[in-house]
């Protein structure tokens, strides 16, 4: 009877738990960069994502503070630009306008 008292209390307390919405992905991995554009606050890159065939437009924004990163991930992403399909171009994003920029050569 203990067994199932507390079986009962542990569903009622999952069931209960509040679901957090989905914040949107703070990590993109670029397989192919189709184009690419640096504007004085923002960061743009078109091009296929790990999983998805069709490309697509992800937009950067960032703090003026960060500009020698921009320089950075501007060369990252021309380098895979250059070379579709050997490297994976990833960014990733948190909310205090801050990003990283990573170039991984793909493995056959």
């Amino acid at each position: 009877m203990k067994r199932l008292l507390i079986a009962g209390a542990l569903a009622a307390a999952l069931v209960s738990v509040p679901v957090r919405a989905q914040a949107a992905p703070s990590q993109y991995v670029f397989v192919a960069v189709d184009a690419l554009d640096v504007q004085p606050s923002k960061f743009v890159v078109t091009g296929v994502l790990d999983g998805e065939s069709a490309a697509r437009t992800v937009t950067v924004n960032f703090s003026t503070a960060y500009a020698e990163q921009v320089v950075m991930c501007e060369r990252l992403a021309l380098l895979a630009m250059t070379r579709p399909g050997q490297f994976r171009l990833e960014i990733e994003t948190n909310s205090t306008s801050y990003y990283a920029c990573r170039l991984a050569r793909v493995t056959p």
